[in-house]
């Protein structure tokens, strides 16, 4: 008599029988597959774009290549005297090249990148390359569910039993593979070294598979189980086509949630698919023998409609509840890991169990299905296959195109009332009484249920609110302001494929002071009907016409550029339409090409008052073209003398990829010898590490840039491959351009150097200290007592596609609301190029204007008065300055017009307050670093020791404090020297 000895002998481990061993093996695939899912995604919206259309080509792809690995791999089981040593054998090899095909897709990567850049922008090109690069792998990872199902059982009970573990550890493994993708492995290893890491896992699983010792045929004695039901085979490969369609819709739905209640984030993704797989997983696994019947399943239909009804009545709250939990966290770093555990523990409360129930129906419908002895592993084959062939139609058409068309609670609603048909039509065949009382009870309060959500919390979107409100906080658990803004009205609501999209209008009751006929003289409208609009995306604004209208007026570039009469230039990101718009009255510029990801932006400007971003939707100047901007200038051949990018922030997922290495070689590439590029960068929400990122990646490609201060909390970079030229005083006195800047308090071009922050030297000085400082990080207590400890020795890697870090450290920077001073860029170990700057020069014509007489220079709105409020406060430190006091007074206002850059070395200020301090004992460690930094950025490093060393002697510093000081002297030797080599 045959004996099978999968359960008698040991494998590897004397307590693991095989087949133990084999699920966790088959637990690891589902882990290497999911993280290759991730990976795989993110290299290809390098090559498609990132945008939903592209996106849902590469998920139906992916799912296409697996069914029909579940197809052709379930046929093969079917094959006469096929024994399990064999197929087991067989499968392992096809998990040996799946891992062997993760290893070497880097360099395959690089084949795909240089054929797409070389191709025209066509969708068949597009599905082409997806093929190219993901139906091999898939079609592989296709093999696990029917080979296992076939080779693992040793008689014909254990079928189904051995069926449900399969799909549960390999869908349990998965679930691990998403949150590792998206939370370690990716922000710490970058794209491909997690590549060669999974591929060496799926290598490592594969041998329990080869080396596997089972005996028996894969064809069995005896007819396997099948539980009796009234409904045919054909049922229920449409009940698993039409489920795995809504399965799949409702993870998009859930994602598009979050990223409105939540921010469009970088971990929200994960962590929906991660409970998604790992609900099924549980779900299949908690399948019981004795529970197969067709009440039990009827059950579990009833149960997944009652728990989709809660959450389509709890889930347009989720973004308050949300802003709760986030008011309820101080913005510490470590809160940021707290606050993302109670999020995870919050959807699993919510989205475990709906899912959880939806994991048992298609081990139930396996159980189900008419199978024989000889055929039972292509039956698992065919019914994958129409399960996964339901989410690529689920993925396309309810995913993608269905946003076209409707918004996302009618979407949700949508999929309930074909959930509710399909149970009804079970219900019908199975005659169940008590099901039919549950089923009419859900189903009257399906259509009680309103259809359309109060969509208020995704409009203003309260993810960046971090303020405690008691109006607002834990008052009730189902409150939400009312719909429009106070003195705001939506215009435009959308969700589309790619973003939810709104318009919200700012009404006036009337002209209450002077600040009104301002406006009305600068942009020709009458203020009395409407002052401004905003765009709205993902619950994020992305500009206000007017309160942003400082930022957005990117008129730098512009004074930097060729002084040809026909210029070309492009805009990344057509926000509220006004950047681009205001390049229109400008003559010597020929075409403005604007592009934008969603379509329903564009929608949505196309409605503004088209005297607020001078008729950009309506002028032929202008072009607006729908598309990825990183797949556009990867297949576009035109060039620009200027290029103005401005994304939203860079913790925005897909955003992140206009601010890499990548990107900008693909700009510098398609701009004119000499042409400029200006890059907007906000700094809220921002830290100083994060933004040298920016700096550093921009100087790799861009070897001469400005930094500029645009608003009150935003900044532009402006970067040219050639030297930059000086600010046009022609274009300048341009009479659209210098009445606008007018409004500033800017009466003339070299005015605008106030606002300049980082000069090209400067600039190149401060990424060149982030790439050549030792790459050890050393974290201690500053010698000079300041509030935050500072680093030494940081090595910052530039952002790129292959190590994305930008959005990750973006990402928490937003929960923390940290501020980037941009002044305070330089580093401390920076050396100061003597002299009179041009910056020095104008603020000595301004030095001595009054506060009051600012006031009056600039329009107080919209942000046209950030450089006033910058001149008086120059002009405040210099009048503290000259005053009669003591050099111990006046010393921190030196110091602050120094970081500035507006007055030279003062030797006599620095040498009273060294004689001062160590009369008068002045404690004061802020101004004693100071100090010695101002010595140590001359390079006078004998004498700050000696000044050092008085401090000490004379207990203004003690013991410790003088040793910092020495390593870091030491520290900046060291700097100083690699500068000089590296010919800053």
């Amino acid at each position: 008599m045959e004996k099978a000895i999968s359960d008698k002998k040991t494998y590897w481990f004397s307590k693991i029988s095989y087949r133990q061993t084999a699920y966790l093996a088959t637990a690891l695939t589902g882990f290497t597959a999911l993280c290759a899912q991730v990976i795989w995604q993110k290299h290809l919206a390098i090559l498609v774009g990132s945008e939903a259309r592209s996106l849902s080509l590469v998920i139906a792809i992916f799912l296409f290549g697996l069914a029909c690995g579940y197809y052709v791999f379930g046929m093969l089981t079917e094959k006469k005297k096929l024994s399990r040593f064999f197929l087991l054998k067989y499968y392992g090899y096809v998990e040996l090249l799946t891992g062997f095909y993760m290893g070497v897709f880097p360099v395959y990567f690089e084949l795909l990148k240089t054929l797409s850049f070389h191709s025209p922008p066509l969708l068949l090109i597009d599905i082409l390359i997806t093929f190219m690069a993901l139906l091999l792998p898939t079609f592989l990872m296709g093999a696990s569910i029917p080979m296992l199902t076939a080779g693992l059982p040793e008689n014909s009970k254990e079928v189904n039993a051995i069926h449900t573990r399969v799909y549960g550890w390999n869908s349990l493994g998965a679930c691990l593979g998403a949150l590792a993708s998206g939370f370690y492995l990716v922000p710490v290893f970058g794209l491909h070294l997690s590549l060669y890491f999974i591929g060496m896992l799926n290598i490592f699983a594969s041998l329990v598979f080869i080396g596997n010792k089972l005996e028996g045929s894969v064809h069995k004695q005896e007819e396997p189980p099948t539980v009796p039901s009234p409904l045919p085979n054909s049922f229920f490969m449409i009940f698993v086509f039409l489920t795995g369609a809504l399965l799949i819709s409702f993870e998009v739905i859930f994602v598009r949630i979050l990223n409105l209640s939540l921010g469009a984030g970088v971990y929200n993704f994960p962590m929906i698919l991660s409970i998604f797989i790992g609900a099924l997983a549980l779900g299949s696994l908690s399948i019981k023998r004795q529970r197969l019947s067709m009440k039990f399943f009827t059950r579990q239909l009833l149960l997944i409609l009652a728990f989709l009804e809660v959450l389509f009545l709890t889930a347009p709250y989720w973004s308050i509840w949300f802003n709760h939990i986030r008011i309820s966290l101080v913005s510490l770093p470590s809160n940021y890991f707290i606050f993302y555990i109670l999020i995870f523990l919050f959807l699993l409360l919510f989205l475990f169990p709906a899912v959880f129930f939806m994991g048992r129906l298609l081990p139930l419908a396996y159980g189900f299905l008419k199978k024989t002895k000889d055929n039972y592993g292509k039956v698992c084959g065919l019914l994958y296959f129409f399960n996964t062939f339901g989410t690529v139609f689920g993925a396309v058409v309810i995913g993608y195109l269905a946003f076209y068309l409707f918004n996302l609670d009618i979407i949700f609603k949508t999929n309930i009332y074909i959930l509710f048909l399909l149970a009804l039509t079970v219900i019908i065949y199975t005659k169940d009484k008590l099901a039919v009382i549950i089923l009419s009870v859900l189903g009257l309060y399906l259509i009680y249920i309103p259809t359309q959500w109060n969509r208020t919390g995704h409009e203003l979107g309260y993810f960046r609110t971090i303020a405690y409100n008691p109006k607002m906080h834990f008052i009730d658990p189902f409150f939400l302001p009312k719909k429009s803004q106070e003195g705001g009205e939506t215009y435009f609501f959308k969700d589309g494929p790619n973003t939810t999209v709104s318009l919200i209008n700012f009404k006036l009751k009337g002209k209450e002071n002077d600040l009104f006929s301002n406006l009305e003289r600068l942009f020709s409208y009458n203020f009395e009907e409407s002052l401004s609009y905003s765009i709205v995306v993902n619950g994020k604004s992305d500009g206000n016409s007017l309160g942003d209208f400082s930022t957005v007026f990117f008129m730098l570039p512009y004074l930097h550029a060729s002084q040809k009469t026909n210029l070309e230039t492009a805009f990344v990101g057509l926000g509220t339409g006004v950047s681009a718009g205001a390049y229109i009255p400008l003559e010597d510029v020929k075409n403005i090409e604007v592009l934008e990801i969603s379509p329903f932006v564009i929608k949505a400007i196309e409605q503004t008052p088209p005297e607020l971003n001078f008729q950009v939707m309506k002028n032929k100047k202008v072009k607006v073209i729908e598309t990825d901007a990183f797949r556009y200038f990867t297949r576009n051949n035109k060039k620009f003398d200027i290029i103005v990018s401005e994304p939203s922030n860079p913790w925005v997922v897909g955003v992140e990829n206009l601010f890499t290495l990548e990107f900008y070689k693909l700009i510098s590439e398609s701009l004119n010898e000499g042409g400029v590029f200006g890059q907007w960068m906000h700094t809220y929400d921002m830290d100083h590490t994060t933004l040298r990122i920016v700096v550093k990646t921009i100087n790799q490609i861009f070897p001469h840039a400005s930094l500029y201060k645009i608003g009150h909390k935003d900044i532009l970079i402006v970067a040219s491959s050639k030297s930059l030229r000086a600010l046009s005083n022609k274009r300048f006195n341009h009479p659209f351009v210098k009445k606008f800047y007018k409004a500033m308090g800017v009466s003339e071009v070299e005015d605008l150097y106030l606002s300049q922050i980082l000069n090209p030297y400067e600039f190149n000085q401060m990424a060149k200290l982030t790439q050549i400082l030792p790459e050890k990080t050393v974290k201690r207590k500053p010698w000079f007592n300041k509030k935050t400890d500072e680093t030494i020795g940081v090595f910052l890697r530039s952002n790129s596609l292959i190590y994305p870090q930008l959005a990750y450290r973006a990402h928490k920077t937003l929960f923390l609301g940290s501020y980037a001073d941009p002044f305070q860029l330089i580093s401390r170990f920076h050396t100061n190029r003597e002299g009179e700057t041009k910056k020095m020069r104008i603020f000595n014509k301004y030095k001595n204007i009054k506060s009051e007489d600012w006031d009056k220079k600039c329009v107080s709105a919209g942000g046209f008065a950030f450089l006033c409020s910058l001149m008086k406060a120059y002009n405040t430190n210099w009048k503290l300055l000259n005053e009669k006091k003591s050099f111990t007074e006046r010393f921190e206002h030196y110091i602050f017009l120094r970081q500035h850059g507006l007055i030279p070395y003062d030797k006599k200020v620095m040498e009273g307050f060294l004689k001062e301090s160590l009369k008068k004992k002045d404690k004061d460690l802020n101004k004693l670093h100071d100090y010695v930094f101002e010595k140590i950025r001359l390079r006078q490093y004998e004498s700050a020791d000696k000044d050092a060393l008085a401090f000490k002697k004379n207990d203004l510093i003690n013991e410790w404090h003088y040793n910092n000081f020495k390593s870091d002297l030491k520290a900046a030797q060291k700097v100083h020297k690699l500068l000089d080599k590296d010919r800053i």
